[in-house]
């Protein structure tokens, strides 16, 4: 994959940062679908109330009559 990266930049058909940007939507993508298989005990902290999670994300598919569109919102 690193050197068919390398290869995709000398013959500027991608630029260099394209890649760190396609690796953070990749984990992202494949961290949410992975949560959503595996089931997860509550947390409670010491005074018994529940720990909740840092951030929630929610993926969107819509269409126009020429696009297709995706979505992807993330809340903190």
């Amino acid at each position: 994959m690193g050197i068919l990266g390398f290869e995709m930049m000398s013959s500027r058909v991608r630029w260099i940062s394209d890649y760190p940007l396609a690796i953070l939507i990749g984990y992202a993508i494949v961290k949410n679908a992975a949560n959503r298989r595996i089931k997860k005990e509550v947390k409670l902290d010491a005074t018994g109330e529940v720990i909740k999670s840092k951030f929630k994300t929610d993926f969107s598919f819509s269409s126009t009559s020429e696009y297709k569109m995706v979505g992807i919102t993330v809340s903190f």
